[in-house]
């Protein structure tokens, strides 16, 4: 049986040595875990272009400075997913427009949290210093 593949934009925004992070709904896929802010691709929608109308509908801020760091493929047994990983460094006054129910998270902290197994990676690379701006 073929699975069905979906490609995610995902934005790692980042603040005062801290990252942006939310809590995946129960009903859906990977429902109670933790995810960062981005969606699903739509229709005829570039991944750059699902990043920045995601992260404005969800979180409530244009990112102006952001930039693709990672694609991340992975296969679960249900669905494949393709995640378009994008970084930001926000403002301080970008960072006080976020809205709830989104939560800033240290660095050294983010192994505390329950994300994804496609997210593993992406919490590898992150806590490597990988994505961040050279």
């Amino acid at each position: 049986m073929l699975k069905t593949e979906i490609n995610v934009a995902i934005a790692l925004i980042i603040h005062e040595q801290s990252v942006l992070v939310g809590l995946r709904e129960q009903h859906q896929h990977q429902g109670n875990k933790n995810e960062f802010p981005g969606g699903k691709l739509e229709q005829g929608e570039t991944p750059d272009q699902a990043c920045q109308r995601e992260v404005l509908e969800e979180v409530g801020i244009n990112l102006i400075d952001y930039q693709q760091v990672d694609c991340i493929h992975h296969e679960y047994d249900d669905v494949i997913v393709n995640l378009h990983v994008y970084l930001s460094e926000i403002s301080k006054m970008q960072a006080q427009k976020i809205n709830l129910p989104w939560f800033w998270v240290a660095f050294d902290k983010m192994d505390t949290l329950n994300f994804p197994k496609a997210n593993q990676l992406i919490l590898q690379r992150f806590s490597r210093g990988d994505y961040f701006y050279k």
